[in-house]
């Protein structure tokens, strides 16, 4: 018979979600997204030499972002000695801290510690956070400065007024938090929930006007005055891009990233799955009912469930204004649906719900066990089988990789020697948690359902990083093709980047300061005017390479990723003979 998780065995089960998600990445691969090396690289130039106030990328201002994320990494690299590793640390401290702050949220609103201990497992295993938590990223970090905001303005409108001071200071604190790393947005989707959930909460008993005025001002004050104070260093228009250009600008015409209206409505619930597939339960309860919990007062519970929804819904709408569109953008608004969805999976083991009623949670829940069964089986076979085959393959010495594509070949030959182990075991072990999580919808307990259901895909999760991430890593890293620039380009000789879009990604791994950057159109003209051979890196699309041509180049190397490569070129001597074609470069695997 299944036991009924208490609320301290769903913290267990956020911790344990956050151990088998988060800490892999710290030896599964190096930094593979153009940002997170982009942000670790400003926070690299800025703790190395120097200027802590003004942002650098290659030596040069850079006025995109503001600089909390970058001070932090610095902070956490004077403990770890490594920027990397430190804006690992960073990530997960994040995520973390997110946890923390939906368990408290959802313990206020409901005054029921299950529901915020089980929000908090359903948002760590949300897709998009499972990947970008993985990410030094603006975004990561954003959500728990979000999360707190919201969360200490509502204790700061139900406090006494001997304690309402502490809260608004908390808050002032959380929400400057949030300015200072993503500029007027964070703000903005603080004030949102605070006055959306407050209002359907408890109406205007929820909302502390003074709390948000002061700590949107203090917020604001800080903000801006940290950009008039790097102002003074970098110029108006560091001044002008921060104010207006990363504001307004990105609002009414992006240059980038730029998506139609209803981009999020179909993205958003894609990145939430499983968690997605129980919104609809939460919505026809908090609609149909009209009693709310005992423990939270008349209809309170329906009421912020209400205001969680509503907050969503808004900050949708919001972002869906904005012309840039990414999926990352909408993660603070994650947190309120996983409240929602969490409440739903809990009233569902009340009485008050109907049988009929109940199928809204039940069916998600048991679709989403079967289909962890599935995983974990496949999981365990394709593990054992690769066993297998590798031992086979060191008795008899068949090409087993015969066939395949180059870099199939790779990621296949770059496998940890670890996988079988890992992939048969992990696999069993899911398949044990979906079981269980089918148990306890079974007996309708339906909190231990998605508790184990959430460990289940966190486990997943954890092995598709100890094993397909590593042999992933020699097609993703930008690590091994600098070692080899740094080790093939003669001291003396100068290397240029072409473009803007290299920015920090050689920086990091070279150590370098400032690289000169030309134009595609001006590389000719940079050649000429060198007297001893210019070497350049340039991106390029992965189309083929026999088809593309450099005037006065040859190709010396190459770096095939994702969807484009990075290749190093060479100035030739009058007369030399042009190479269009060079072999791929991958770091081997070890």
């Amino acid at each position: 018979m299944t036991q009924t998780p208490t609320p301290r065995m769903l913290m267990l089960a956020t911790a344990g979600a956050l151990l088998f998600a988060y800490a892999p990445s710290f030896v599964s691969h190096d930094l593979w997204h153009v940002d997170e090396l982009r942000y670790v690289e400003v926070a690299r130039e800025m703790g190395t030499y120097g200027n802590l106030i003004v942002p650098h990328l290659n030596g040069e201002v850079y006025a995109e972002k503001p600089p909390l994320l970058f001070w932090l990494v610095i902070a956490i690299e004077r403990v770890t000695g490594d920027y990397l590793v430190a804006g690992r640390v960073l990530m997960l401290l994040a995520v973390t801290a997110t946890s923390a702050g939906i368990a408290a949220l959802g313990s206020l609103l409901f005054q029921n510690r299950r529901v915020g201990a089980l929000a908090a497992i359903l948002y760590l295993t949300c897709p998009l956070v499972l990947d970008d938590g993985q990410r030094v990223l603006i975004d990561t970090l954003l959500v728990p400065c979000v999360t707190l905001s919201v969360w200490t303005l509502l204790r700061a409108a139900g406090s006494e007024a001997a304690s309402r001071a502490r809260w608004i200071g908390a808050a002032a604190l959380a929400m400057t938090a949030a300015s200072m790393t993503k500029g007027p947005v964070g703000p903005v989707v603080s004030i949102v929930g605070a006055l959306v959930v407050g209002l359907a909460w408890r109406g205007r008993r929820g909302v502390s006007i003074i709390a948000i005025t002061l700590s949107t001002a203090i917020a604001l004050v800080t903000t801006v005055g940290w950009v008039l104070l790097a102002s003074s260093d970098a110029g108006d228009a560091f001044r002008d891009r921060m104010l207006f250009a990363q504001t307004a600008g990105r609002v009414v015409h992006a240059s980038a990233h730029v998506e139609p209206w209803y981009f999020y409505l179909t993205e958003t619930p894609l990145h939430l799955l499983p968690w997605a597939l129980i919104l609809p339960a939460a919505v026809s309860y908090s609609v149909g009912t009209r009693r709310g919990s005992s423990t939270a007062g008349p209809d309170e519970a329906t009421h912020a469930v209400h205001g969680l929804l509503a907050w969503a819904a808004t900050g949708l709408v919001l972002f869906s204004l904005v012309s840039s569109k990414r999926p990352g953008y909408v993660v603070p608004l994650f947190p309120p649906l996983a409240l929602a969805a969490a409440w739903a999976i809990a009233r569902a083991e009340t009485l008050e719900v109907s049988a009929h009623v109940r199928r809204w949670v039940g069916w998600p829940l048991l679709a989403t066990t079967w289909c962890l069964i599935a995983i974990g089986i496949l999981l365990a076979i394709v593990s054992l089988a690769s066993g297998l085959d590798h031992g086979l393959n060191r008795v008899f010495e068949f090409d087993r990789l015969a066939g395949w594509s180059d870099d199939a070949r790779i990621v296949l030959a770059a496998l940890p020697g670890w996988t079988p182990i890992v992939g048969f075991a992990g696999g069993i072990g899911v398949v044990a948690l979906a079981i269980r999580a089918r148990n306890h919808r079974n007996a309708a307990q339906f909190v231990g359902a998605g508790a184990s259901c959430g460990l289940a895909l966190a486990l997943t999760a954890a092995i598709a990083y100890a094993t397909i991430l590593p042999a992933l890593n020699p097609l993703r890293a930008t690590r091994p093709f600098a070692e080899a620039v740094m080790a093939t380009v003669p001291p003396g000789e100068e290397l240029v980047l072409v473009g803007s879009a290299l920015d920090g990604r050689i920086n990091l791994y070279t150590g370098v300061e400032h690289y000169r950057t030309v134009s595609e159109q001006d590389l000719p003209r940079a050649a000429t005017e060198s007297a001893a051979p210019l070497w350049a890196i340039l991106k390029r699309h992965s189309d083929p390479l026999g088809k593309q041509r450099f005037d006065g180049f040859e190709i010396i190397q190459t770096l095939e990723m994702d969807r484009h490569r990075l290749v190093l070129l060479r100035s030739l001597e009058p007369g030399g003979e042009q190479h269009t074609s060079a072999e791929p470069f991958h770091e081997k695997p070890a």
